[in-house]
């Protein structure tokens, strides 16, 4: 049955199905739609900034690469590029 033979009613009720669809995924619902606070979310952009910065940084640090070695762990930090990374 195409698009135009298919009675309003019909119509309604695959567009409510389609919503209804929509609102079970996670994320979708509108009705509990919360905008991100602006400044919130420019501290959250400003820390992955830090934390790309640092990590790029304590790839060439002697004491990060110590560490490294040490503890067996390939993202440990040093104190220095710990603190930073953590934004002190």
């Amino acid at each position: 049955m195409s698009d135009s033979q298919k009675s309003q009613r019909q119509k309604k009720k695959i567009v409510q199905e389609g919503l209804r669809a929509l609102k079970n995924k996670p994320g979708w619902d509108v009705s509990n739609f919360q905008s991100k606070d602006p400044m919130e979310e420019l501290h959250r952009l400003d820390q992955q900034v830090r934390s790309k910065k640092t990590y790029d940084q304590s790839g060439v640090c002697p004491d990060c690469a110590a560490l490294r070695d040490e503890s067996g762990d390939d993202t440990a930090l040093c104190d220095d590029h710990l603190a930073a990374a953590m934004g002190f």
